[in-house]
């Protein structure tokens, strides 16, 4: 499943924004656009990114999620089996990603952390509030923190950084 195009920039709600925010406010007032848009770039708010495959088997090796998934593939409960099936394929496959924005991924690890097949309670994971700062042992954060990064505020709601004409179109609004 693709991932969702990003929302087009609200103008209007990001020119309110800026000016009520208090580091953005100051250059807004100076005229100085690329100021703005360095502080909406400069990283602060968690997102997901997408892990490649590649990555995702050294870490899944490292922390011993990877015997856990080989074991579940036997699980009696044939939904447990499958979705350890499935995870093995994404993990031991070329070319695959696990990415936690995506609903049918999160639902996937949700699965195995129900299923107890990793540790971790699924039922707590607030899906749209990632933090790459965690320090949590269970292996669901250990897995959140590896599909997290720090994003810009424009970048995190828009999938891009501000340009100077998106700061241009929000004094225009």
């Amino acid at each position: 499943m693709p991932r969702p195009e990003a929302p087009a920039p609200d103008y209007a709600a990001l020119k309110a924004y800026i000016v009520g925010n208090a580091a953005t406010a100051a250059p807004w007032g100076e005229g100085n656009n690329q100021a703005v848009a360095d502080l909406l770039n400069e990283p602060a708010e968690a997102v997901f990114q997408p892990v490649a495959s590649r990555v995702l088997l050294s870490f899944a090796a490292a922390t011993g999620i990877f015997a856990q998934i080989i074991q579940g593939r036997t699980n009696p409960n044939a939904a447990i089996a499958s979705i350890c099936e499935a995870a093995y394929i994404m993990v031991s496959r070329e070319d695959t990603t696990l990415d936690l924005a995506d609903p049918d991924h999160l639902a996937m690890v949700h699965a195995l952390a129900t299923g107890l097949v990793i540790t971790g309670d699924a039922s707590a994971a607030d899906a749209g509030d990632p933090d790459p700062t965690a320090t949590g042992t269970d292996d669901l954060t250990k897995i959140r923190v590896l599909c997290s990064a720090l994003a810009g505020y424009f970048e995190a709601s828009h999938g891009r950084q501000a340009s100077l004409d998106d700061i241009r179109a929000a004094r225009a609004a």
